[in-house]
């Protein structure tokens, strides 16, 4: 490992730049710029059918606007590049024929039928599951069996072959760094994972390893998901006789329920794109990120203070940075809290830099709304009302109902309208991602007319009030897609929520 401190945010440009990037980047920029040392963006692109320049794009422009700039990636350069994985394969393809030689990995040509039997005989059997070595039926082939296969043109995955021969009860262990403990698994426990895909491309594991190598990465910030794969990275590190880094697993931003579930699309919106649309101030949602791993609160502080230290630039957190104020459990992601931040924030801007962020957010929507632009603009009156009124139900995370907007799309009662969004919502959740267009929501909807047991007419009307709260709004299968499905599926249950409560 290097004396030099290089950390790297690596995303992958597969949709929307998520938060959690945001939080991520923020800690290892912090902690580059307290030690003077590099902050790296890799663009881990390897899953070609997901991948897309829009996407990549998306998570420069976010970054950039939270003013977390890196100093080394794709769109700067810098000596280790290139900083997409994509173009980096030759790189792999130079490692993984270094690991086949050494028999350190294999090919497997397992089908995924035999894939699934080996599941469900490790499920019969009560077995930890997994492509364990000692299973495989690929890894003891001879060369000739190999070249057979080979010629015969059969797919296959490259993938490592972990030492199962050494002594029983064996472990791999690293310490994590935020926790201050040194955390162990059983050689016997990790199976041999694919390090190159049948498309040709590598794994996650197997790109990022060799990457942080050839970058070197020297400290590796990363949520506490990761701390299972890095039993793997560290087997990796060790097969290849290389050092590895210092390994910091931050706590995983939560939803504020009662089951501190994990922040994602399916609870609330997370896209760093829609946190800009929505109107947040950028230096109100860094300190909010801030907030949600690392705590600048001392024994000594009274509320007062405390409240006050709650509130710092990103320039403060870079100057005071220290690794042994990040918290190991995750924060609560509360929307309260960041509108507060945020109207402070805003609330202290002169009068032509508070005009100034009104005029940036208007054009962030123009590039935000894309093709769905004419969806407001054919409906201007005037600002006030298509601009803000129109679009305001995708910025709410929860909507305010009224007894009243419901009254003209009840069924029998508010219980049964309750139930019919039940049902609507769990119907919905099983086809929620074979549904793509605004036409297949509205083949969906046609299609469960007769299992709702209602009228075409009564769920348009009943949907609409849900999704917008208002009667009146741009078109019902625009405004679906435009929300998201998941965010649909959470209004309908929060919708059935307000009519169960209505007294009978």
């Amino acid at each position: 490992m290097s004396d030099n401190v290089r950390v790297r945010i690596a995303p992958s440009p597969t949709g929307e730049p998520h938060v959690g990037t945001a939080y991520i980047a923020l800690m290892n920029l912090a902690y580059a710029r307290k030690h003077n040392g590099k902050f790296i963006l890799r663009i881990e692109d390897t899953d070609q059918a997901r991948s897309s320049k829009e996407s990549e794009n998306n998570i420069f422009e976010s970054l950039s606007w939270l003013g977390l700039n890196w100093d080394e990636g794709p769109d700067i350069g810098g000596e280790v590049g290139p900083y997409r994985q994509s173009e980096r394969i030759h790189l792999y393809k130079e490692y993984i024929e270094k690991l086949l030689d050494e028999k350190k990995a294999y090919r497997c040509f397992c089908t995924a039928e035999d894939l699934s039997n080996m599941r469900k005989t490790q499920m019969q059997n009560k077995q930890d599951p997994g492509y364990f070595g000692r299973l495989s039926k690929c890894r003891n082939l001879t060369e000739q069996e190999i070249q057979d296969k080979l010629n015969a043109d059969l797919p296959y995955v490259i993938r490592m072959a972990v030492p199962f021969e050494k002594e029983e009860g064996e472990s791999i262990s690293f310490m994590d760094e935020i926790r201050k403990q040194n955390i162990s698994k059983k050689l016997s426990l990790i199976d041999d994972q694919v390090l190159i895909k049948s498309d040709g491309f590598p794994t996650y594991h197997f790109a990022s390893i060799i990457d942080d190598h050839l970058m070197k990465i020297s400290h590796v910030f990363r949520g506490e998901e990761w701390i299972n794969s890095t039993f793997k990275h560290i087997l990796l590190y060790q097969t290849f006789n290389w050092d590895p880094p210092k390994f910091f697993h931050l706590g995983l931003l939560r939803n504020p329920d009662a089951n501190k579930s994990k922040i994602s699309k399916r609870k609330n919106p997370v896209s760093l794109r829609w946190f800009r649309a929505a109107g947040y101030y950028p230096k109100a949602l860094v300190n909010f990120l801030g907030l949600m791993g690392y705590s600048r609160y001392r024994e000594d502080m009274t509320i007062e203070e405390k409240k006050n230290c709650e509130i710092f630039s990103l320039e403060t957190m870079l100057n005071e940075f220290d690794t042994n104020k990040i918290s190991s459990t995750g924060a609560a992601f509360d929307f309260v809290k960041l509108d507060d931040l945020n109207f402070h924030y805003v609330s202290q801007l002169s009068d032509n830099d508070y005009y100034q962020f009104l005029s940036d957010r208007l054009m962030y929507l123009k590039d935000y709304f894309g093709d769905n632009n004419y969806l407001f603009k054919t409906r201007f009156v005037r600002a006030e009302k298509e601009i803000t009124r129109l679009s305001s139900f995708l910025f709410v995370t929860k909507l305010k109902y009224s007894l009243e907007s419901f009254k003209g799309c009840k069924i029998t009662d508010y219980k049964d309208t309750s139930i019919v969004l039940k049902k609507f919502k769990k119907l919905l959740s099983k086809q929620v991602e074979q549904i793509k267009s605004t036409e297949d929501i509205g083949n969906f909807i046609k299609n469960s007319l007769e299992e709702l047991n209602i009228t075409s007419k009564k769920i348009h009307m009943l949907l609409r009030i849900v999704v917008t709260g208002e009667k009146d709004s741009i078109p019902l299968y625009d405004a679906i897609q435009m929300l998201g499905l998941y965010r649909l599926m959470i209004r309908c249950e929060e919708a059935a929520s307000f009519l169960n409560s209505i007294p009978v």
